[in-house]
């Protein structure tokens, strides 16, 4: 299972609320670190000197998502791109292990996160789900509504071989400045995830990652080109229970990005990857 969360800078992950950003000092994720964290790793804290990049200069989200997807570079810059149109790893999953569309299930918060998941029609379920008046009227689902509600139920009831959960509200209320509120997002997401992982079987990978970073002090609520900062991203992996032979990466290796998730997705299927420097198998210790 993959997990986005848009626009998730790792200072919030790693070191908690910004304090020239606000006075809150309550904890951020603190399920993520004691319940999920410890089943696999994180990679991406740069006080440990661990480094995972945006795989483009663009600093974007689409160019994020198609850099996650995509097997080939797209020249994706902008958010304005057409939808992909070379292979991705669900049309891999698709054509070489034979699995058809119900087993290969995307649901986003984002609606133009599909214009990078696969350029055909028959590989993949791929929507932007709207909330029931059920999880309208929940306070469980207070952000992300229809994602959120959708892909619980997919965890429980149709168990594709493939999900990806995307979320959104966190770069809604950064881009809106509103420190706060992205803070509660956060936290919303931080029980989230440890929903999601105590919910999966022995058989299943978690990845979350995020599509880029933000700025510093003042440009927090920014991403793109003019924002160094916020082409440095993270990522957490955590094997199957059952796949006792194989073992992840240290997160300091070496530098990591986006295309891992890729590798890594493609590795624990059984496909070969190829990297622009030969065979990789992301995160995954070859």
């Amino acid at each position: 299972m993959l997990v986005t969360v848009d626009g998730v800078r790792w200072q919030e992950l790693f070191e908690g609320p910004d304090p020239l950003l606000t006075r809150d000092d309550a904890p951020i994720f603190p399920r993520f670190w004691s319940e999920v964290a410890p089943l696999g790793r994180v990679y991406g804290d740069p006080t440990e000197g661990h480094e995972v990049r945006v795989a483009t200069s663009s600093n974007a989200s689409l160019p994020g998502y198609m850099s996650i997807y995509a097997e080939e570079p797209q020249g994706c810059l902008t958010n304005a791109c057409g939808r992909v149109s070379v292979p991705t790893f669900l049309d891999r999953l698709h054509d070489e292990l034979s699995m058809d569309a119900s087993q290969l299930e995307v649901l986003v918060a984002w609606s133009k996160l599909a214009l990078a998941t696969t350029g055909r029609d028959d590989v993949a379920l791929v929507r932007t789900p709207e909330a029931d008046a059920a999880a309208l009227s929940d306070d469980a689902y207070e952000f992300d509504r229809g994602a959120v509600q959708h892909g619980l139920e997919a965890l429980s009831a149709r168990r594709p071989r493939f999900l990806h959960l995307g979320l959104l509200d966190s770069d809604r209320y950064a881009h809106q400045g509103d420190y706060a509120r992205y803070l509660k997002v956060l936290r919303a997401y931080d029980a989230l995830l440890a929903e999601i992982s105590a919910r999966l079987d022995s058989k299943t990978a978690l990845i979350v990652t995020t599509d880029h970073g933000r700025g510093l002090w003042d440009q927090w609520s920014e991403h793109g080109p003019q924002v160094p900062a916020s082409g440095r991203v993270w990522a957490y992996v955590k094997l199957p229970a059952d796949a006792k032979s194989l073992a992840l990466v240290e997160p300091g290796a070496r530098r990591f990005d986006h295309h891992d998730v890729r590798y890594t997705i493609e590795t624990l299927f059984g496909l070969s990857t190829t990297s622009t420097s030969g065979f990789s198998t992301g995160f995954i210790a070859p």
